[in-house]
């Protein structure tokens, strides 16, 4: 009999699969991510709201935003945006349940010292729909909704949501599961075809990874969320080592990485925001953990900022006195046209939003208050539409 078990959520999977040992139980449990935690409030209640689409539920924005501490306005963009997404992908869910519980155990895996363990899949599909044909299984897709603002692809959670649907209905008359991920917020959607092959490599893969729970540890950008993130130094020595190798590819110390050779300036210059953009959030969350030794006797630390906007309800009376004019007002105030519009949609009843800021948007227009600044912004257009001095040529970057 096995002596414990490994448990394995889809959701998990790709991190599983990267660091086998984050299965494990934290160390320090009390400072593992918060169920609670903003991004998890907003993750859950985007979920909430997009599993009304397929049964064609109006979901009741307010309530919903009010138990999740969550924005009534971007759970609206939620269900707007997985309602476009169910005109093309609804073929595909016909009978479709949502938030479907499904438990499989995998089978046993050696341990270190000879102990054995259960591997267990256990995690809520999404979108399931596995109608009948007859007797025969006629289609079997398996969905996610990404509701987060990262586009990541996520093949393992599909997989593993495949193979337990598997377990449940047997392989459909097509001959292989369809895997659908949505990432709400980009408009964008993938869909894989997974035979019996794959889906039965998808299992041995689980079953090595299990074999090396307790024996390998990998750190990337899977760890995050991972209940070992607090106390894993592994992971930490990774965040050092991205913010060294950073440093120095832009001081020229080290060869431009591979992902980056090959590609257009245009690619690069996205690439290198994209790299800055996830440093910068790698020494922020280090940060909220403690000070960082940048080795040359400082260190980095979190201090106070304190920002000292002007009130301009409470200080009128005393603007009053130097501003003499509207246009000089207009220099020293700036009205958020954001702000404006959700305080207009704010003051009518539900359902009525988005007419009352076309409204507000009308009436500002009609006024003259919504101004035209024109500036420079830098466009990629066909090499004929370009007219005036000969354009500088950069093309591909030599690498030598």
């Amino acid at each position: 009999m096995p002596e414990r078990q490994i448990r394995i959520w889809p959701s998990a999977a790709d991190r599983f699969l990267a660091c086998p040992s984050s299965a494990l139980p934290p160390e320090r449990p009390e400072l593992a991510q918060d169920p609670s935690s903003p991004e998890a409030r907003s993750g859950s209640s985007g979920h909430e709201v997009a599993a009304c689409v397929p049964h064609g539920r109006e979901p009741d924005l307010e309530e919903i935003a009010s138990r999740y501490g969550a924005d009534p306005d971007d759970l609206g963009y939620i269900h707007w945006a997985a309602s476009k997404a169910w005109e093309e992908l609804g073929v595909y869910f016909p009978e479709c349940r949502d938030e479907v519980k499904l438990t499989h155990s995998l089978g046993n895996v050696e341990l270190a010292g000879d102990e054995l363990a259960e591997v267990v899949l256990s995690g809520r599909l999404d979108l399931l729909a596995a109608p009948l044909l007859g007797d025969a299984l006629e289609l079997l897709s398996v969905g996610d909704w990404k509701t987060g603002r990262g586009r990541t692809t996520h093949r393992a959670q599909i997989k593993a949501g495949a193979l337990l649907a598997v377990y449940e209905h047997g392989m459909p008359a097509t001959g292989a599961v369809l895997g659908v991920e949505i990432w709400l917020r980009h408009g964008d959607r993938e869909i894989v075809q997974l035979d019996e092959q794959a889906i039965d490599g998808f299992q041995d893969e689980l079953l090595t990874a299990a074999g090396d729970v307790g024996r390998k540890w990998g750190a990337g950008p899977h760890c995050v969320f991972c209940q070992h993130e607090p106390t894993c130094e592994l992971r930490a020595a990774w965040v050092r080592s991205s913010i060294r190798d950073l440093c120095a590819m832009v001081l020229g110390d080290e060869p431009v990485p591979r992902e980056i050779l090959g590609t257009t300036i245009r690619e690069q210059l996205t690439l290198l925001r994209r790299v800055v953009a996830n440093v910068d959030k790698l020494i922020a969350a280090e940060l909220e953990r403690g000070p960082i030794d940048l080795g040359d006797g400082t260190a980095w630390v979190y201090g106070e900022r304190i920002t000292k906007p002007i009130s301009f309800s409470a200080g009128a009376h005393v603007i009053d006195q130097v501003v003499a004019s509207p246009e000089e007002l207009d220099r020293v105030v700036k009205v958020s046209k954001d702000k404006l519009l959700k305080l207009a949609a704010s003051r009518v009843p539900k359902g009525k939003g988005a007419a009352a800021k076309r409204e507000l948007l009308s009436q500002l227009g009609q006024a003259g208050a919504i101004l035209e600044i024109p500036g420079p912004i830098k466009q990629v257009v066909g090499i004929e539409k370009v007219s005036g001095a000969e354009p500088l040529e950069l093309g591909e970057a030599d690498h030598g």
